[in-house]
């Protein structure tokens, strides 16, 4: 059951304090309103506007099969403050909005085979308004899809970098964070490119075959997850690169509270010598592609994909091999100026 940031979805809402039981599942919403999400008063962005103080929104659904359905979990974000219902039972209050969505478990035994209802009620004191909830069902994982976690061993902190240590079973791992933002050089200082060098050897004094995977989300370029993106891949004489950007390439037209940049371009890209493999695929399918050696490009254009980048480290011993992958973002345009966009 999708939030607006996946899909649109349809709501039945009043924007007048309802009389009765309006959280039932028998209330008679005939005569209510209906309207898609997302649900806000941002222009060019909400679909039903809502400028007004308060508004109470149903939301029905069905469950097929329970036994489908492992973890629920309320997905719910809004503007201000905000109280939800399953059915006629609370779920969740909060005063004031949260940063971005909160993430509630829940007793999936709240649910009912058949018809349910999720009910919201938001208020907005003032600025953005938006109310926006579902429902998720976190996968279970078979044993064979569970992964041994890295342990962090130290943390240094400098000007222009953060380096990490880890130990990655019999293999150790340095993973720095790299912005060279040095003022006595604009023209670097400028450069929107912040490189992720990985660092690693054998701390059993055996030798390994290791391989680092890098995965980035396109949710970097967008202002909401609900927004298309196309991805390219391609080379120069030195670089293997990946990009992704929206599709409609909304230059300087979000604005307003909790909103990101939609227009310009991410850019992943390694050196050619280190021998890297590339590939897109949806986030979800990301991880097993890597472990399961499908690295082919499965998506090019929609939601939530990602960009992957293969590492080969080939044989490594006692003796540290590093290589790099490097991160950038062209907005194109920075700011507009008496209508005029600029860089």
């Amino acid at each position: 059951m999708s939030t607006a940031e996946e899909k649109s979805y349809e709501v039945k809402f009043v924007e007048t304090k309802p009389e009765g039981d309006w959280t039932s599942m028998d209330y008679d919403d005939s005569g209510w309103k209906t309207g898609m999400s997302p649900i806000g008063n941002f222009e060019g962005m909400s679909k039903l506007m809502w400028q007004s103080h308060d508004i109470w929104i149903r939301r029905s659904f069905t469950i097929k099969n329970m036994d489908e359905i492992n973890q629920l979990i309320l997905k719910v974000t809004h503007d201000d403050g905000a109280e939800v219902m399953l059915n006629g039972e609370q779920l969740y209050k909060k005063v004031g909005p949260p940063n971005d969505y909160k993430m509630v478990n829940l007793d999936k035994s709240k649910l009912k085979p058949g018809e349910n209802l999720l009910s919201m009620h938001v208020e907005n004191t003032g600025g953005g308004a938006r109310a926006d909830f579902g429902l998720v069902d976190k996968e279970k994982k078979s044993p064979k899809d569970i992964l041994t976690e890295a342990t962090q061993t130290n943390v240094v902190m400098n000007a222009t970098q953060t380096i990490y240590s880890f130990t990655c079973g019999k293999v150790n791992l340095n993973l720095t964070f790299t912005s060279p933002l040095l003022m006595n050089d604009l023209s670097l200082m400028s450069n929107p490119i912040s490189y992720i060098t990985y660092k690693v050897k054998a701390n059993d004094g055996k030798i390994h075959d290791v391989k680092v995977f890098f995965s980035a989300s396109t949710d970097i370029a967008v202002n909401s997850s609900s927004e298309k993106i196309t991805t390219k891949k391609y080379s120069t004489a030195k670089l293997s690169i990946l990009k992704a950007g929206t599709v409609e390439q909304p230059v300087l037209k979000a604005k307003g509270d909790d909103v990101r940049i939609d227009w310009g371009y991410v850019y992943i890209a390694a050196p050619k010598s280190a021998m890297v493999t590339q590939f897109i695929t949806t986030e979800k399918d990301a991880v097993n592609a890597f472990r399961n050696s499908r690295q082919t490009s499965t998506a090019t254009e929609g939601n939530k994909l990602a960009l992957n980048t293969i590492i080969p480290f080939g044989k490594v011993g006692s003796s540290a091999v590093s290589k790099f992958v490097e991160v950038g973002y062209d907005e194109m345009y920075s700011i507009q100026y008496f209508q005029q966009n600029l860089k």
